[in-house]
């Protein structure tokens, strides 16, 4: 097996690989973003350890259609970001759905400057379900 001293960890969901049992990462900014996603991902009381843990977007997606429910999924960002990865500075986030209410479009500006680095992360939804990130 090949050393792992260059690999931070498995890349999530987890995916086989060749050269390992799993995908890994091998850099802090793919790590920044993996964790980020995470953070949007996860649900209230997903992670019994911390059932404070989690924007829980997926909670978000049957509300109605209103902007205060794009400031409080913007808010629940800031404020998880803030408590678990205060390192990131969330420079921008849109929230935006379609007409019909069935499509959710999230994108997350943000700077690492401990890594001197910028990225944005795009996640979209349809009918409950996360179709691209």
């Amino acid at each position: 097996m090949e050393d792992l001293k260059n690999y931070l960890t498995p890349v999530l969901p987890l995916r086989e690989s060749d050269e390992l049992d799993y995908e890994h990462l091998s850099n802090y900014e793919d790590l920044v973003k993996q964790n980020l996603k995470n953070i949007v991902l996860t649900s209230p009381g997903e992670r019994v350890m911390d059932p404070s843990f989690g924007v829980g977007i997926m909670g978000f997606l049957f509300e109605q259609n209103i902007p205060s429910l794009r400031g409080s999924i913007e808010g629940k960002i800031r404020e998880q970001v803030s408590k678990y990865m205060p390192f990131v500075n969330l420079t921008a986030i849109n929230v935006n759905t379609s007409e019909d209410e069935t499509r959710l479009s999230l994108s997350i500006n943000y700077s690492v400057p401990a890594l001197s680095s910028t990225d944005i992360m795009i996640l979209l939804f349809e009918d409950g379900a996360l179709l691209k990130s």
